[in-house]
């Protein structure tokens, strides 16, 4: 009786050893054609035209449409300085009559305007005009004292078009140039005394020099000296 069931068990040890072997080497196979499945997956992608693998370098690229143009500042675009003088000239008190500035203008590169003009319908008044963002805000009354000749210190806009102003702005920008100057200042002002023009503008600074600028009436450069 003993050796019937000997055979048995020995036969289940058999069966079961043989069993295992099997299991691992179907393992052994599927891995061994992993990679060909990869590579065949990959041929096919790039064939059909996937998209392929980002790599770190273009990565780390910038993005060109975050990129940002150079600012211009008002006083360096033309356009917007004759469309801010048309504007003036089209405000009703103005309309289809002369305009007599008083003093001084200013103007700034972050896009406003500021002066003082002869009220039209007023001859002793002075009013202050505030231009910014495009649209010319309304005028503000100076309040002038006995020693203010308004007359000796007018002077008609036809003489001084705010298109001068880009002329001052070419100056700046190239003498920066000139010069490695880092700065980007292109804020100034024209002052009008006794019918005499002077331009203010920002002084030439490098880390080792500095100039003054001395402009035309027109904008346009007359020398610089070094301070």
């Amino acid at each position: 009786m003993r050796k019937p069931y000997i055979s048995g068990l020995l036969y289940l040890f058999l069966l079961g050893n043989i069993s295992c072997e099997q299991v691992k080497q179907s393992v052994r196979d599927t891995l061994r054609e992993e990679p060909e499945v990869a590579e065949t997956q990959s041929t096919v992608s790039d064939s059909t035209g996937g998209a392929p693998a980002v790599t770190e370098e273009e990565e780390d690229l910038p993005n060109r449409e975050e990129v940002e143009p150079p600012r211009i500042p008002m006083t360096g675009n033309i356009e917007v300085l004759e469309k801010a003088e048309k504007a003036l000239r089209n405000l009703p008190e103005f309309r289809d009559k002369p305009i007599y500035v008083y003093r001084s203008v200013y103007f700034y590169d972050d896009g406003r305007i500021h002066l003082q003009i002869q009220n039209a319908g007023q001859p002793l008044h002075v009013d202050t005009y505030r231009y910014n963002e495009g649209a010319w805000a309304e005028p503000e009354p100076v309040r002038l004292s006995v020693r203010d000749d308004i007359k000796r210190d007018l002077i008609n806009l036809d003489e001084i078009p705010f298109a001068n102003a880009f002329n001052v702005y070419q100056v700046l920008r190239e003498k920066y140039t000139e010069t490695g100057s880092s700065s980007e200042d292109y804020t100034f002002r024209l002052r009008i005394r006794n019918r005499t023009l002077r331009w203010y503008v920002p002084d030439i600074v490098t880390e080792r020099e500095s100039y003054a600028l001395i402009l035309k009436p027109d904008g346009t450069l007359k020398s610089m000296v070094k301070l």
